[in-house]
């Protein structure tokens, strides 16, 4: 007698009609029925979890490129922002100095404290560059390892929930 046949005739008599679903049941989900329609849920929410798992790892890892891209950039314009700012005290160190050897020409200490002081604001600014960018470049290396972590955990979450999964079979 199949398993059909022994559910349909279990329910046509009355008698044993969660024996007769188990037998029907058995040649469908394992040997004796091993897994039941709770287990099947369960083994479903699971695989789903562990997808969004992932899902959410690999968009927590792209926000965090994102973020490192962009300060990447920021790391960029704040040297460009320096060199350019560096250039105009340049420029107008340049003309500075022309109108002190004009206005006196003989206070050659003036001239000097004069140059020394430009040169000084010129490589103040170019060190706040620097500074600025080395921390939008540290910014950035932190968003990588903060991406790399999120895919990571992703993955991990991910097969935890695989591995309750194994548990439903056993």
């Amino acid at each position: 007698m199949s398993g059909v046949e022994l559910l349909v005739g279990a329910a046509a008599s009355g008698t044993a009609g969660t024996a007769g679903f188990t037998a029907a049941t058995g040649g469908l989900f394992g040997a004796g029925g091993a897994v039941t329609a709770g287990a099947s849920l369960s083994t479903l929410a699971s695989v789903a979890g562990a997808i969004g798992a992932l899902s959410q790892g690999a968009a927590a890892s792209n926000a965090a490129n994102f973020n490192a891209q962009v300060a990447n950039n920021n790391a960029l314009a704040a040297r460009a922002a320096a060199a350019e700012n560096a250039d105009r005290q340049r420029r107008l160190s340049v003309k500075r100095k022309g109108a002190n050897r004009a206005n006196d020409p003989d206070k050659l200490d003036l001239l000097e404290d004069s140059a020394i002081e430009e040169e000084l604001a010129i490589s103040d600014i170019i060190s706040g560059g620097t500074g600025r960018s080395i921390g939008f470049a540290s910014t950035a290396a932190l968003d990588r390892a903060r991406g790399s972590a999120a895919r990571t955990g992703g993955a991990t979450s991910a097969f935890g929930s695989l591995l309750g999964v194994s548990g439903n079979f056993v």
